[in-house]
């Protein structure tokens, strides 16, 4: 299902557009926090900028916000497949379609004032080149120290530098990375473990696209509170574990990424019981020993699931 809703105009199809940027949103079930992404939209962005929305949710909650959306040129498509691999896909089949580069927001993002403005200006100093924006995390009052130091916590780079990787909330693709055989859409195998803009980013890497910051196109997240406990820490780094290991697989032998991830859990248990003793480096220790476990589990063919029942 696929709806157009021009700024001011009843649902229709087929529009033709003939501008050169589209800006996608994947989103799941999140229509407070999408709704309050497209009102901030509607202040920066163009009218003859088209906003696409692929809704993951097979009972179609995200389209109510879409046709409420009155200042932006909105389109919504329904992709019930569970993953959120599949919904990307979806949006760069779109991207190419249209011949548009495609800029990623994710639905629970607010971008900054001159968001828009700051991806443009990097788009046009790199125009061949994988955007990447800075991701504010916006922690609940109380999170613990810990939660505010480690992983909630992105480096800083300066502005138009080369970087080897990004994830896909807050970046742009351009139409040339996507026009590339083997770019224009997600591996499907990572649709419920997560990992699918690594994977991407690895195989555009290898096909020589360059991926570079935009400093001044900061986007904030609000990190629920579920999100920030050790348990889902653990299991956020295991699973990253998991997908370098599933890289890395495709050049080394299962029994080279399972001795890797032996000797990964072992330094991270050394680690941690130095950081026991003097409560220094439990972040460290912590992602050095999920993330050994991760590869241990993907050399022997196991591979957690992030996403879907």
């Amino acid at each position: 299902m696929s709806v157009c809703r021009r700024r001011g105009t009843a649902p229709s199809q087929g529009v033709v557009l003939v501008v050169n940027h589209l800006i996608g949103i994947p989103t799941y079930r999140r229509p407070e926090a999408l709704a309050r992404l497209l009102a901030v939209l509607g202040d920066q962005v163009p009218p003859d900028v088209p906003v696409v929305v692929a809704d993951n949710d097979p009972g179609l909650s995200a389209r109510a916000v879409v046709l409420a959306a009155g200042d932006l040129e909105m389109h919504y498509l329904a992709e019930p497949s569970p993953g959120v691999a599949l919904v990307r896909t979806r949006l760069m089949a779109e991207a190419l379609r249209l011949r548009r580069n495609l800029w990623f927001l994710d639905d629970d993002q607010v971008p900054s004032s001159n968001w828009y403005q700051s991806m443009l200006d990097g788009h046009a100093r790199h125009p061949e080149a994988i955007l990447a924006g800075p991701v504010n995390y916006v922690l609940p009052v109380d999170a613990p120290s810990w939660a505010r130091t480690g992983h909630f916590v992105r480096p800083e780079h300066e502005d138009g530098a080369q970087l080897e990787a990004t994830g896909f909330g807050n970046c742009v693709l351009p139409l040339s990375a996507l026009s590339v055989p083997g770019l224009s859409s997600v591996d499907a195998a990572f649709a419920r473990s997560g990992g699918e803009d690594t994977e991407y980013m690895w195989r555009a890497r290898r096909e020589g696209v360059e991926i570079r910051w935009c400093a001044g196109a900061t986007v904030e997240e609000v990190v629920p509170a579920a999100r920030v406990t050790r348990a889902a820490l653990r299991g956020k780094y295991v699973r990253n574990g998991e997908t370098l290991a599933r890289l890395r697989l495709r050049e080394k032998g299962r029994l080279v990424i399972l001795a890797g991830g032996l000797l990964r859990v072992s330094a991270g248990l050394l680690h941690l019981a130095i950081a026991t003793a003097t409560r220094r480096g439990t972040y460290r220790a912590l992602t050095m020993t999920c993330g050994g476990w991760g590869w241990v589990r993907a050399a022997l063919g196991r591979v957690s699931r992030a996403y879907g029942d």
